[in-house]
């Protein structure tokens, strides 16, 4: 299926303090490098955070979600059902590649901006659907299916990916147009950007 050709995005490499983290979105390898030379551009500088032994939580990624609206849930399903579909079809290590096909081709189609509150009524949906499911419904597929809800509502938000250190960690989430996260927690702003989709200028 075309779904599986991967995505022309170059490999993306991010200093983060003693390690240089790269990204290969097309084959899905990633590898961390522990070294303080500087990586050769065009490589991101990330934020440079001190070790902290275990002493700091990270808590990206979850919250228990509001009930949602039955309009919500009915436009969240069919959704989420044809996103598990399609990151789920063919090679694991492509998942990603997949991933950023159907973000792409999802808003090609002109929406207007989607404020806070609109955008974290479709990820609620998407998210409490995805607790009664027996599979895997992460970041990656929460984020990607409430891209492909708002557009169905003549919606659009902005699609990030981007890694943190100590310990390093990879996450996908959403924002809107003043950059707020959407159903996010304020630590969620320790991780350095690698991609947004649609591209931001500054990254």
């Amino acid at each position: 299926m075309s779904w599986n050709r991967a995505e022309s995005t170059p490999p993306i490499a991010c200093a983060l303090d003693a390690a240089i983290v790269t990204v290969d979105y097309a084959t899905g390898r990633t590898s961390a490098v522990l070294s303080r030379a500087r990586p050769r551009p065009p490589a991101i500088t990330g934020p440079r955070w001190c070790p902290s032994w275990g002493s700091q939580e990270l808590g990206y990624g979850w919250r228990p979600p509001r009930r949602p609206t039955a309009g919500h849930l009915m436009s969240a399903a069919p959704v989420l059902a044809l996103t598990l579909l399609v990151l789920g079809t063919g090679r694991k290590k492509r998942t990603m590649s997949r991933a950023l096909w159907l973000l792409r081709r999802t808003l090609r189609v002109h929406t207007r901006e989607a404020t806070l509150a609109e955008a974290e009524r479709a990820h609620c949906a998407v998210r409490w659907i995805g607790l009664f499911l027996p599979m895997r419904v992460a970041c990656l597929e929460e984020s990607v299916a409430t891209v492909l809800t708002l557009a169905l509502l003549g919606r659009r938000v902005t699609w990030c990916h981007g890694v943190c250190a100590d310990p390093i960690e990879f996450h996908a989430w959403l924002r809107v147009s003043d950059g707020s996260p959407v159903a996010e927690p304020a630590s969620t702003r320790r991780f350095q950007v690698l991609l947004t989709i649609p591209p931001h200028p500054r990254e």
